[in-house]
């Protein structure tokens, strides 16, 4: 995309889940704590896609009712970036095995990502225990996982005085889309970010 080999992108579908994870007290289902799968599983697509393309305008959601109850659980979120682009994104803990998948479609192409085609025909079979044990983590192809890379960069930054790559500022946006969608997941409207500082704004 840096490139510009697929031109300017206009539409981006994300698409993250697994099954509903496991953790002490069941407390992933305490949706008061967890704040569900838009709160702990989504946000890091929302705060890709806000470093990928700028800053969010508007926030429309969608999600299964009760998921919490059945140890099922789906979201849609489409967000509107001030950029213009416009984004979809899936999450589920309604499946089993860890996925992750995302297009970009731009004018002169498409950047098309699915973790799930190294083994394109799989069959399985739903059991009562759909998440192992604990939180999925994905597989990756690099020399050292993922996670161990942001440890490894957040303990040299407490060592040497530098500032993370990921700042608190990007954590907070993430944080407000995502708040934004629950938002809209429980009122059925869209929610134009910002609105609610301006109108406080004004009563002042």
């Amino acid at each position: 995309m840096e490139e510009g080999k697929i031109g300017n992108v206009a539409v981006v579908r994300t698409s993250r889940g697994g099954g509903f994870p496991k953790a002490s007290d069941d407390w992933y289902a305490d949706y008061e704590k967890s704040g569900g799968l838009v709160l702990d599983m989504i946000i890091h697509d929302f705060d890709f896609l806000r470093w990928c393309f700028g800053e969010v305008d508007r926030v429309y959601a969608k999600s299964i009712k009760d998921g919490n109850k059945k140890r099922i659980d789906y979201s849609l979120v489409t967000l509107r970036f001030k950029s213009g682009v416009i984004a979809h994104v899936e999450g589920t803990w309604a499946h089993q095995g860890f996925t992750t998948k995302f297009e970009f479609a731009g004018e002169k192409g498409i950047i098309d990502h699915d973790s799930s085609k190294s083994v394109p025909v799989v069959f399985e079979g739903r059991n009562k225990n759909t998440a192992g044990g604990g939180v999925a983590v994905p597989e990756s192809p690099l020399k050292h996982n993922p996670y161990f890379t942001e440890i490894q960069h957040f303990i040299n930054c407490i060592e040497t005085g530098k500032d993370p790559i990921v700042s608190a500022e990007d954590a907070y946006k993430a944080m407000e889309i995502a708040l934004n969608a629950l938002k809209s997941i429980e009122t059925g409207r869209e929610i134009v970010i910002g609105e609610n500082q301006k109108e406080e704004a004004q009563i002042r």
